[in-house]
């Protein structure tokens, strides 16, 4: 659901005009957060329209690949201390120089960048020396997130930088997009002047679909019986996800109803918080399904074998996760915070509850595990919503804006003179600081 009275078209046709898309991520494109999903989602949707694309994206120590197909990886990257599914790639000269050569072999019409950061420099430079129009994409707020892990002292610090690189960074692309009303809202308020374009995050509603009979046979295999209420989450295990919350909230549901919590996912709190599960003597009712590929048949069967979605996080740009459970038909009870109000309307196609409140959250779980009725009519309503944010129809609003890109002169203003000498100062200077923090073991 769009809020503020903004709109969006998902009906643009566009007829005889293909483009070669260069995307850029600082998500590995195997991994399986919100981004590299929306990536790899976008690419398929793109080429099933007669559109080619290529990513740019960092290569952890693993599956370290100078080129794979479509995709060319810069690295390997270094995982952080505190957040190993996290990592730099070192040395931005250097990826620079690849960029350049890969852009050279490639080509694009257009580069679309979802990263302010060391790759998304890399792309900013090529854009600008080659002459090929830029789109920067904002999916996660990191000036909020980075704030909960760095040193006490340094919190307030790195917001500080992490806002001023998202501002002239931004402020230097040809277009710029985010998901939601409120994401585009706190990009104007810190300064960001350039066009802004609202393209919500797209679902596969073929592939993400109810399904009883596959959430049956998951709930067989793992002995788990079909009158019970199934809770789920699926995302980052990390602070400001506060699954923690959800476990708290789940264990006072279970003095109302029998019920199973399923927590798909990985990350830097999974072992802290199954130290909670055994403290809170939950063992046997909160199963850890742990880190899932997101091409895994297994994903779409996880969600049909619930009956309520959560997503209790500090902050949301527009939950990927909670577009795949309203697809499935579940009712999803998620925190009133960024994009989560732009999907969810109170009490129809879902439950909006205050963020960081246990209490809340266990009461919506209550009502909606006691109320069969109210929650399959929010889970209809929930698919109607989901549908509305089909991955063709949001990939379609992006070939419109490749499209103006490509018959219009690119924007450029004397201001993108001081915000490249800021963006490059505060960039390189966050870089150092983040290396040495990184060398010391601080992050």
């Amino acid at each position: 659901m769009v809020r503020e009275n903004e709109k969006w078209d998902p009906t643009t046709i566009l007829e005889g005009m293909f483009f070669h898309i260069g995307l850029f991520s600082d998500s590995n494109i195997r991994s399986t957060d919100g981004v590299s999903i929306w990536i790899k989602s976008t690419m398929s949707a793109l080429a099933s329209e007669g559109h080619t694309t290529f990513v740019v994206c960092p290569a952890s120590t693993e599956s370290f690949r100078e080129e794979e197909g479509n995709a060319y990886t810069i690295g390997p990257a270094r995982p952080l201390t505190s957040y190993p599914s996290y990592g730099v790639v070192g040395r931005p000269v250097s990826a620079i120089g690849k960029v350049g050569r890969i852009l050279m072999k490639e080509k694009p019409d257009v580069i679309h960048s979802n990263t302010p950061l060391i790759i998304g420099f890399a792309a900013l430079w090529a854009s600008k020396t080659l002459g090929i129009p830029l789109v920067g994409t904002l999916h996660t707020l990191l000036p909020e997130m980075v704030k909960h892990y760095p040193p006490l002292k340094l919190k307030t610090v790195a917001e500080i930088l992490g806002w001023q690189i998202y501002n002239h960074y931004y402020n230097l692309c040809d277009v710029v997009t985010c998901p939601t009303p409120i994401v585009k809202r706190m990009l104007l308020e810190r300064g960001i002047r350039r066009k802004i374009i609202l393209v919500p995050n797209g679902v596969d509603v073929d592939r993400f679909q109810p399904s009883d009979n596959v959430g049956k046979d998951f709930r067989a295999t793992h002995c788990i019986p079909n009158d019970n209420t199934v809770i789920l989450f699926t995302g980052r295990l990390s602070f400001e996800k506060r699954v923690d919350l959800l476990i708290m909230a789940f264990k006072r549901l279970l003095k109302d109803t029998e019920a199973f919590l399923l927590i798909l996912g990985d990350g830097p709190l999974k072992y802290a918080l199954i130290e909670l599960v055994k403290k809170l003597k939950l063992g046997k009712r909160v199963i850890f399904l742990g880190g899932i590929e997101h091409d895994d048949d297994l994903i779409p069967v996880i969600y049909n074998a619930a009956d309520i979605f959560v997503l209790p996080s500090m902050f949301e740009t527009q939950g990927l996760s909670v577009l795949e459970a309203m697809a499935c038909g579940k009712t999803v009870v998620a925190t009133s915070v960024g994009g989560n109000v732009s999907l969810i309307e109170d009490k129809h196609n879902g439950v909006l509850v205050r963020p960081n409140d246990s209490d809340e959250l266990a009461n919506a779980l209550k009502t909606l595990a006691t109320d069969d009725q109210t929650r399959r009519q929010m889970g209809k309503a929930a698919r109607k919503t989901a549908e509305a944010y089909s991955i063709k129809s949001t990939t379609r609003r992006l070939t419109h804006i490749y499209r103006s890109l490509t018959v219009e002169t690119p924007h450029r203003t004397f201001s993108d003179i001081p915000h490249t000498f800021l963006y490059s100062f505060t960039f390189f200077s966050t870089y150092t600081l983040f290396c040495f923090l990184l060398k010391l073991k601080m992050i």
